[in-house]
């Protein structure tokens, strides 16, 4: 099952193209690694894939029901924000309506809260708390009230991992410096 497929793309600075007629194809299981020098291309051409970045050529193709996530290089969380905050936060589909659920309750609006426990049901998001404090635990992250700020560069990176592993994405992009080269 192909999920994304890239087609000739490039990609300019000015007039240094940085990227040229690059083909990439990637399938349901397939695995890939880019590696090389630094300034070469490699987090431009993930931004690219992952629909950040807009291509000056070439064409992205990503099937339509594939979930993509993206862990960027230097992740940029609010500092006074508390761990279990931050993965409420953004896009995530789950977190928003877990977080109607939580608005519909107090007030005590017996439609709107039938039609916020439908959607609860229909995406699962009963246990998303619980997932969320299990995704953190197993990246060594176990105080969930902490402030972001107040985490090292490697464990905000993890909590971005996290955020991303919980809304279970079908395609994963990580663009990761290596602290340390085996």
């Amino acid at each position: 099952m192909n999920y994304l497929s890239a087609d000739n793309i490039a990609k300019s600075f000015g007039d240094n193209w940085l990227l040229k007629n690059v083909t990439i194809g990637l399938s349901r299981g397939d695995k890939m690694a880019l590696i090389g020098a630094k300034g070469t291309g490699k987090t431009t051409l993930m931004t690219i894939l992952a629909g950040i970045t807009p291509t000056d050529e070439g064409n992205i193709s990503i099937r339509k029901d594939i979930r993509v996530g993206h862990l960027d290089q230097a992740p940029d969380f609010d500092p006074e924000l508390p761990v279990m905050q931050v993965l409420f936060s953004g896009n995530n589909p789950v977190a928003e309506i877990v977080k109607q659920y939580e608005h519909a309750i107090p007030a005590a609006d017996d439609e709107k809260l039938m039609a916020t426990l439908e959607r609860m049901d229909a995406v699962q998001a009963w246990d998303f708390e619980a997932r969320a404090k299990e995704i953190l635990g197993k990246l060594g992250i176990h105080d969930v009230d902490v402030k972001v700020g107040t985490l090292s560069g490697g464990q905000r990176k993890r909590v971005a991992l996290a955020k991303i592993l919980i809304e279970t994405p079908d395609l994963l992009i990580l663009d990761s410096r290596p602290t340390t080269w085996i």
